[in-house]
């Protein structure tokens, strides 16, 4: 089932996302299925590891010096990245709070380019 046509008529207090959205093909697909999740959540949306626009290039500067032939390997899997302010903006308008955090492990190389994002309905 494609996420953006997720049924919202059943609601849960929680709706989670774990390091699924770097996988959409767009960002504007990613805000649809923020929008579902929205709908579908009675308190609180959570997605997790959201990559940080802000952190593309580095990101990828440190893939390539990780990963032998990086570019070639992974050229058929693009990540997206997101804008944390289109997300701020999105909780702010519907009058919910917002959370941006870094994820706390050290044991993840991946939390460097990261965050989590939590809106919670007020």
């Amino acid at each position: 089932m494609d996420a953006e046509k997720i049924d919202t008529s059943v609601k849960y207090d929680v709706v989670m996302a774990d390091s699924v959205f770097q996988y959409f093909t767009s960002e504007e697909k990613g805000y649809k299925v923020l929008e579902k999740m929205y709908e579908k959540a009675n308190k609180i949306v959570v997605i997790k590891e959201v990559h940080d626009k802000k952190m593309k290039e580095e990101h990828l500067e440190y893939r390539r010096k990780m990963i032998e032939n990086y570019d070639e390997k992974y050229k058929d899997l693009e990540k997206t990245f997101y804008d944390r302010k289109v997300l701020e903006n999105f909780a702010e308008k519907r009058g919910c709070e917002v959370h941006i955090l870094k994820p706390q492990s050290d044991k993840y190389w991946n939390n460097a380019f990261v965050f989590d994002y939590y809106l919670v309905k007020k």
